[in-house]
């Protein structure tokens, strides 16, 4: 009985073990928690590679596959990177009406603002992407912005003069840097689990409140970026989910209100200046003149700035009520002081005001000041740094997308993008690809390997180049496309062998890519049997895909992959990456045409031949019930007399033909040869007549040659014999002495001819 439940309890408790180590593991078992930067099916970024093919049948293929150079790094020396993440912290992304998001990791309704943060701070997000990458020197930096009016949102209204908006604390306070720089490396000390808790602390900490003034993010990220490291690549990552209501005034911006007047003060006009009064001109149309009423009380939302004096005509109703065009000066008089100092908050909160400048531009799509101002921040303060990154990211869905792509489009960054984060989905997205780019962009490329696996429809073929026999080329070309081959393969070491039907090129190992240097290797093929036979086999097609659509080609391979180490040679990770292109070739069949022609005295027209062509000699076996090609019979007229006569199996074609008819043999396979014979016909003699069209000219050869047989044309002439005068009619089967008999060899020759190529190393 021991024995018994011994016998039991071990499994028992190796099962319990088993499970025991699997919740113990648990964050290998999903996917979010895995560190998915090794894994072809992860987003983590790879090399730009790609892989083409050229050529025809006639003159092969060349197959080319390539990888381009990311960023090249001084050797033992990590990329260094600084990223400044600027938030939007408007009341719009944190309050009751923004719960139009969803947890990334329940599901469950939330605001904006924690969507965004658990995007950022989750296993995979952003902070873990730059700073827990041991092969980056990276630093993060947040900046949050807002926006509050110095009054209450009514001050529109309120008529304020400039004395009266003391309440606003400092200048330029819409925005703070809720962190500065944190780098993960401390020293030759790799930090970044503490500099991920910095980062990730600061992001949870952020809470909504205000309206959106986005220049204000933007001005603060400036300050940042001034402390950034010269040597270091910089990036910023602009967030936004609403359109810009607040901007900064910038020290010539008039105050607002309803108490200011305009007098004008009429001059004399030079002798030579045109009277518009005597040209009949419309006030409307009077150029970029500005056209006010005399001591009107102009209204601020018809104008938010305008020049100290305006010369010229102005087009005025004077004391009398009469309308004229006079010269002269218009002055604006104010009560207080004559501006907003630079950095007081200005605008709505709820829309971004029309423009200020004077006259308005034209057109209907000029953005308000709000956003004009922030695009000119990036102008004025960004582009100073020549950013290597430049992404702005709408959140939710009301963001301004025509603001935030003519934002990124401000920038002079080498990468600018924009990104539709309108759901948890897409706003996850969009900071991979950004982390993603990013990493793209700083990290080396080495220790590459490229390695095609044909398909088993084409073959590798041979060129003589320079009178050496070759079968690959490698080709390195420099940023401007020169080729540098020569020179660099010196460092780079490309080497090409092949196994069977395996390509493999390999790099010297330690040696990194070239930043948008392009490494290719070409090589030749030629279609192989198996694709003629199946093109055949098919009738003339490639067969269809699961979806049942017609195929334009066979694939020139079967998996193709580039290997290589990405990052610093110190603590880099080798990463396998295929190449999604799957060239396709193009293949062509034979056609042999045979006509029948019945003649003499005493010939019967209606008399039926029997034909056989076979399938001999053939270089590879076939199997099973299989027909080649179609047959297809036409009479004189040209009209389809085919009939359940014809048989097509097993490499065996069969078909009648009566005087005038033509059989049609199509889409017969290459590199096979054929014999075509009539059965013999009691009272017939028999000839063959052949002809072969040269389809490169399409000129008509008077014999039999072993070229081009493209398309062949046999004529079989049946004459009958007459008979003897004396009645005595001799039955002896003569004909099958005369069986008539053609080896006709479509295509045995090389169709397709070697292109030409050398190895250079």
């Amino acid at each position: 009985n021991m024995k018994r439940i011994v016998k039991w309890l071990i499994p028992c408790l190796v099962a319990c073990f088993m499970v025991f180590g699997l919740v113990q593991n648990q964050g290998f078992i999903f996917a979010e928690d895995q560190d998915d930067s090794v894994s072809e099916g992860s987003n983590a970024p790879v090399p730009t590679h790609e892989k083409s093919i050229s050529g025809d049948e006639a003159n092969g293929y060349t197959i080319t596959l390539n990888v381009k150079g990311q960023k090249e790094t001084i050797p033992g020396q990590k990329p260094m990177v600084d990223v400044i993440l600027v938030i939007d912290q408007s009341g719009s992304m944190d309050n009751d009406n923004s719960y139009d998001m969803t947890d990334p990791d329940t599901g469950a309704t939330v605001t904006r603002m924690a969507a965004l943060q658990k995007i950022v701070t989750g296993s995979n997000g952003l902070s873990k992407t730059i700073l827990g990458n041991n092969n980056l020197d990276a630093r993060m930096a947040i900046v949050t912005y807002s926006g509050s009016q110095a009054k209450s949102s009514d001050w529109y209204a309120t008529l304020l003069k400039p004395s009266e908006i003391g309440d606003k604390d400092s200048a330029y306070n819409d925005a703070v840097i809720k962190s500065s720089w944190v780098g993960n490396y401390s020293g030759d000390t790799f930090v970044g689990d503490s500099a991920i808790a910095s980062i990730n602390s600061s992001v949870n900490d952020i809470d909504g409140e205000g309206g959106t003034n986005c220049e204000a993010g933007l001005v603060t990220a400036s300050e940042v970026f001034s402390t950034s490291r010269s040597d270091a690549q910089k990036y910023l990552i602009f967030l936004s989910d609403g359109e810009p209501t607040y901007y900064y005034a910038n020290g010539r911006d008039y105050c607002k209100n309803d108490v200011i007047e305009l007098s004008f003060q009429e001059q004399n006009h030079y002798g030579n200046v045109g009277d518009p009064n005597g040209e009949e001109i419309q006030p409307e149309t009077y150029g970029e003149h500005i056209n006010y009423e005399f001591n009107y009380r102009t209204r601020q939302w018809e104008w938010k700035s305008i020049k100290e004096t305006d010369y010229g005509w102005h087009y005025i109703t004077d004391e009398n009520n009469e309308s004229k065009w006079v010269y002269g000066l218009y002055q604006p008089t104010k009560y207080g002081d004559k501006t907003y100092d630079a950095g007081i908050t200005l605008g709505l909160g709820s829309e971004d005001l029309d423009s200020t400048e004077i006259p308005v531009p034209e057109g209907d799509n000029h953005r308000g000041i709000c956003s004009e101002r922030a695009k000119k921040a990036v102008t004025n303060y960004i582009n100073r740094y020549n950013l290597d990154g430049f992404y702005t990211v709408g959140v939710a869905k009301n963001f301004d997308e025509t603001f935030l792509k003519e934002l990124k489009n401000q920038s002079t960054a080498n990468k600018k993008e924009y990104f539709n984060g309108s759901d948890t989905t897409l706003l996850k997205k969009a900071f991979t690809d950004i982390a993603n780019s990013i990493l793209d962009r700083s990290l080396t490329v080495s220790n590459v390997t490229i390695t095609d696996q044909l398909s088993d429809y084409v073959n590798l073929s041979t060129s003589i180049v320079d009178g050496k026999e070759t079968i690959a080329t490698v080709l390195i070309t420099d940023a401007s496309g020169n080729d540098v081959t020569s020179t660099e393969n010196v460092q780079a070491g490309m080497s090409v062998s092949f196994s069977g039907n395996t390509v493999t090129c390999d790099f010297n190992d330690g040696y990194s890519l070239k930043e948008n240097y392009t490494y290719s290797v070409s090589f030749n093929v030629v279609p192989s049997q198996k694709a003629y036979t199946e093109y055949s086999k098919n009738n003339g097609s490639y067969g269809v895909d699961k979806d049942g659509n017609a195929l334009t080609g066979f694939k020139s391979n079967g998996s193709a992959q580039l290997t290589y180490t990405y990052g610093d040679s110190e603590s880099s990770e080798t990463r396998t990456v295929s190449y999604d292109q799957k060239p396709e070739i193009q293949v062509s069949a034979n056609q042999l045409t045979v006509t029948k022609v019945v003649e003499g005295k005493l010939a019967n027209k209606n008399d039926e031949f029997t034909f056989n062509v076979d399938l001999i000699n053939n270089s590879e076996t076939l199997e099973g019930n299989y027909s080649f090609g179609s047959v297809e019979i036409k009479d004189k007229e040209g009209n389809n007399v085919s009939d359940s006569t014809i048989s097509n199996q097993n490499g065996n074609i069969t078909f009648k033909l009566k005087d005038g008819q033509t059989a049609y043999l199509t889409n017969l396979p290459r590199n096979y040869t054929f014999t075509l014979e009539e059965e013999p016909a009691d009272g017939y003699d028999t000839t063959y007549s052949t002809q072969i069209v040269d389809t490169k000219n399409n000129a008509q050869s008077a014999t039999f040659t072993y070229e081009n047989k493209d398309k062949i044309f046999i004529t079989v002439t049946n004459t009958a014999k007459d008979i003897a005068i004396t009645g005595i009619t001799d039955n002896t089967p003569k004909g099958l002495g005369l069986i008539g008999s053609i080896v006709v060899e479509i295509a045995a020759i090389a169709f397709v001819l070697k292109k030409k190529r050398q190895l250079k190393m």
